[in-house]
């Protein structure tokens, strides 16, 4: 069941595969300009209420999720182009561990990032909302996105009855610690994701 949610959220919180993206600009660019930090909310629901998205602008990229239930420990995925790795635990779970991998296409971080450097196509304006500059695109589905024009980031979007399924409710225009990029010092790294059930998240057990 979890998994199924975690492909859920994937196919509809990655909203941008569904305007027609293509990645336009190599691994070694970096979407935006310079560092950031930016909190987005899912007000429709799903497994995460809100993610965290850190940038520091030279090819270094977190993502920390917080679930919608008490059963699920939502992970922390960083993105290290410069090496092409996955790094990925969960804070404060049963195991202190992290699972270092080759970054995949299919990876959710990879996706999130590709999607910020995508040509998007099917433009429908441009308006500011809540002080942002913004480019909008309408999706083969009906769904919509604002799109942030300086960090590419995603605003505001609507899935394809029109329902809220992304806000932008926090932005930080400065470049974070190289420390957020790291895996808390004592933790273990780990050959394979057992432990850390992949794609980065783990259900507890009720007793």
């Amino acid at each position: 069941m979890a998994r199924k949610q975690m492909v859920t959220l994937v196919t509809a919180g990655i909203f941008l595969a569904g305007c027609g993206n293509q990645p336009q600009s190599s691994a070694t660019d970096s979407p935006g300009r310079g560092g950031f930090q930016a909190e987005l909310t899912h007000p429709s629901g799903g497994l995460f209420a809100k993610q965290k998205f850190s940038c520091d602008g030279k090819g270094h990229y977190r993502i920390e999720s917080f679930s919608t239930s008490p059963t699920v420990l939502a992970p922390v995925v960083v993105l290290d182009e410069s090496k092409n790795e996955v790094l990925q635990w969960v804070p404060n779970g049963p195991a202190k561990q992290y699972l270092r991998k080759k970054a995949e296409p299919t990876d959710y971080i990879c996706i999130f990032v590709g999607s910020m450097r995508a040509k998007m196509q099917n433009p429908i304006g441009t308006k500011v909302i809540d002080g942002h500059a913004c480019h909008g695109y309408k999706g083969s589905d009906g769904s919509v996105l604002w799109s942030d024009d300086k960090y590419k980031i995603p605003v505001l979007a609507s899935d394809s009855n029109g329902t809220p399924a992304i806000q932008l409710t926090a932005l930080i225009e400065q470049t974070p610690p190289s420390s957020l990029f790291q895996p808390p010092a004592d933790y273990t790294p780990v050959a394979d994701a057992s432990g850390i059930q992949a794609p980065g998240w783990q259900v507890k057990e009720n007793h």
